[in-house]
This record gives structure tokens, C-alpha cells and sequence, in this order.
């Protein structure tokens, strides 16, 4: 009678005669050593939860914009035809919308800026370091003036 694994070159966990374990299990070792999906499936991870108690539309607010792909008109221009242009309808420097634009140089959101990312030092006042070690002062940005969310586009579309 042929057997399945007489082909394989990995023969069945012969640990079922010894200590019950399935025999569907392959392994390139006999018993007492067993695949690697066991081993491995008993990592015990040195990952933390995010300290920072977040929502989920603040949270994906700052996914959009450390990837660039959001509610902002750079993004949304590339596929609807919807929107003519790029520009920044919400200030009058005539620049793209952009995730840059939007938290360190758009004169209408200046006020919360100089409260939350201002008190940072200059050299700090940087897209890279909010994205990183900054997260708890973009938070606080973000609070203030929800911008990068569907509900922010709409309202200033009206």
C-alpha cells in the first residue's frame, strides 16, 4: 500500500505513537523535534501595545499623512476628476495641499501650530521627527484642527 509520505522527503511526525500529536504534521527531523510551524508558533513577541490611547479616525489620520495618501487635495486630485486642482483652498499661498503643506506652513491652522508643534525647538519642527518621536505633539495638532479626515474635506468643499 502506498503511503504519502514515501515520495515526500519529509516523513510524517512519528510522534503520534509516542505522544498522540497528529501525523498530518511534517517534519525534516523524527521525533522529539518538531516543524517548524510548532516552533515557531510559540514566539513570544517582545511587542508592545502604543501607550498612546488613540481613536481609530485620529489614528488613521496619521497614517494618511506619514504615507501621503489621504484626504488632501495632492492625493485626491491624482484620481478623481472631481477636484480641478491641487492647490490649497484654505489658505492663499498658492501651494499644493500636501501633508507638509497642511501641518507646518498653511497660515490657517498657524494659531494651533504655535500651541502644540511650536513649543517643540526649531530644530525639532520637522515632518520626521513628528512622525516618529513627535507622535504625542501631532496628536495634539491633529485635535485641534481635524484636518486629514473625510468630515474636514467635506465641510470646507460647502
Amino acid at each position: 500500500m502506498w503511503q504519502p509520505w514515501e515520495s515526500n522527503p519529509f516523513p510524517p511526525c512519528c510522534c503520534q505513537q509516542h505522544c498522540g500529536r497528529p501525523t498530518w504534521r511534517f517534519t525534516t527531523r523524527p521525533c522529539g523535534r518538531h516543524s517548524l510551524f510548532e516552533k515557531y508558533n510559540n514566539i513570544n513577541f517582545k511587542w508592545k501595545a502604543n501607550p498612546l490611547k488613540v481613536n481609530k479616525l485620529l489614528w488613521s489620520s496619521i497614517l494618511q499623512l506619514k504615507l501621503g495618501h489621504g484626504y488632501f487635495l495632492s492625493y485626491l486630485k491624482r484620481f478623481s476628476q472631481d477636484y480641478e486642482s491641487d492647490i490649497c483652498n484654505k489658505c492663499q499661498m498658492q501651494s499644493k495641499q500636501t501633508p507638509y503643506h497642511l501641518i507646518l506652513e498653511c497660515p490657517r491652522y498657524g494659531i494651533s501650530r504655535d500651541s502644540t508643534i511650536g513649543k517643540l525647538e526649531p530644530s525639532k519642527r520637522n515632518l520626521y521627527f513628528l512622525y516618529s518621536n513627535g507622535i504625542p505633539v501631532l496628536i495634539e495638532f491633529l485635535k485641534e484642527t481635524k484636518i486629514a479626515t473625510r468630515k474636514w474635506l467635506l465641510l470646507e468643499e460647502e
